[in-house]
């Protein structure tokens, strides 16, 4: 009080007057317009009722010089932001989840950037970094909001994680993932040309080859490739395939089941555009002939190949691959069980007419009939040998 009658040159009784009115908020008229009290006339200009009364005290100013310093600095400090008013940056920071040290500081480091163009920025950082780290988070696209970037990428055809992959890339760390959508979204309208066929899109491609058109995206942003080799790719790791009637989930582990290699295999069907099976089917005979020629042990005794070894015991290699293949099992138990089956004929006997022979060879080339004929007419019209090889005799006779 005794400062204010300093300050102001009034008297005693008007300085105690004076702050009688203050605390009792008594009605004042503010503007042409008369208010009750200090509240409602801060409510309606919207300005923090204590910072108007700390002015007036502090300052030693009449409640309407207070309340006109209040909002001339509202007006100097006020922010908009798309379109919404703000009495500060702090409250602006609150509404959108931005915490306001982190926004200074940002402000601090780049000088030169606006408050909205930060606020933008923080905005999209922590979107992107709730995303990556799976944590719920609205989506804008397209001006349509999303509850989660699931339910936005299910409506464009695109999976999360490729989406997460793409702005998990150290070169595309500033992207937004509206950008990131976009970008992946022009890459499934990209034309392609795959195998010498042309596709006016990479779907209508992943369509003719039954591929998962994410798993091919995947490829293209993780190893950095065209989509041509993507897409080839695809097919070689992540498609079932079919081969000698087993399902393998993938052409990767067929070629390991049979020991070729895959790059092989891929290299082949781009060169000669032929199928994966094909490619397969040629790789796997062509390592059936290198082991032929590999050196092997049987029976404590070393070849230097199956086909050595297969003369060595008078049979025919063909026959030992075939049952291989047939049963899956390994050269050695292969040669064991072809020796045994042809030890087993040896004992046997073939018998004609009453007369036995050593094998059905010998009785054909006795009677002078050919041996493969009667086996071919023996399976083809499912008779016995006796009337296979009466049909060749009685033949034999007429023409004679």
């Amino acid at each position: 009080m005794i400062q204010r009658k300093s300050d102001t040159g009034c008297s005693t009784e008007e300085s105690i007057r004076y702050y009688i009115d203050l605390k009792r908020n008594k009605a004042f008229i503010f503007r042409n317009r008369k208010w009750d009290n200090i509240h409602n006339c801060c409510v309606f200009y919207g300005l923090n009722e204590a910072s108007v009364k700390n002015t007036a005290w502090s300052d030693h100013i009449s409640i309407q010089e207070a309340l006109e310093r209040n909002i001339t600095w509202k007006k100097n400090h006020q922010i908009i932001y798309h379109g919404e008013k703000f009495a500060s940056k702090t409250e602006c920071c609150n509404k959108y989840g931005i915490v306001p040290c982190t926004m200074r500081a940002y402000l601090k480091k780049h000088p030169e950037v606006s408050f909205t163009k930060a606020m933008s920025f923080l905005i999209r950082d922590k979107e992107k970094r709730n995303i990556l780290k799976g944590r719920p988070q609205e989506v804008v696209f397209r001006d349509k909001i999303y509850a989660s970037i699931k339910i936005c990428c299910e409506e464009y055809g695109l999976s999360p994680e490729v989406v997460t992959l793409y702005m998990r890339k150290e070169k595309n760390k500033n992207v937004t993932l509206s950008k990131t959508i976009t970008f992946l979204l022009q890459l499934k309208k990209r034309s392609i040309i795959f195998q010498g066929n042309s596709f006016s899109t990479l779907e209508e491609c992943c369509n003719q080859y039954s591929l998962d058109i994410n798993k091919v995206l995947s490829y293209v942003i993780k190893d950095e490739i065209t989509l041509n080799k993507a897409v080839k790719l695809t097919i070689l790791m992540d498609t079932a395939i079919v081969i000698d009637g087993k399902r393998y989930a993938s052409v990767s582990e067929c070629c390991n089941e049979y020991g070729i290699n895959r790059s092989s295999v891929g290299s082949r069907c781009t060169r000669l555009h032929c199928s994966v099976e094909d490619s397969i089917y040629y790789y796997i005979k062509k390592k059936q002939k290198e082991k032929k020629l590999e050196p092997i042990e049987y029976n404590g005794v070393e070849y230097p190949s199956m086909t050595a070894c297969c003369h060595a015991y008078g049979i025919s290699p063909s026959t030992v691959t075939t049952y291989m293949n047939k049963h899956g099992c390994k050269m050695n138990d292969a040669l064991k069980n072809c020796i045994t089956n042809k030890q087993n004929r040896k004992n046997s006997f073939f018998v004609f007419d009453g007369r036995q022979y050593k094998s059905l060879v010998e009785c054909c080339k006795k009677l002078g009939i050919n041996k493969s004929s009667v086996v071919s007419r023996k399976h083809r019209l499912n008779c016995s040998y006796d009337e296979a090889i009466n049909h060749f005799l009685h033949q034999k006779s007429g023409e004679v």
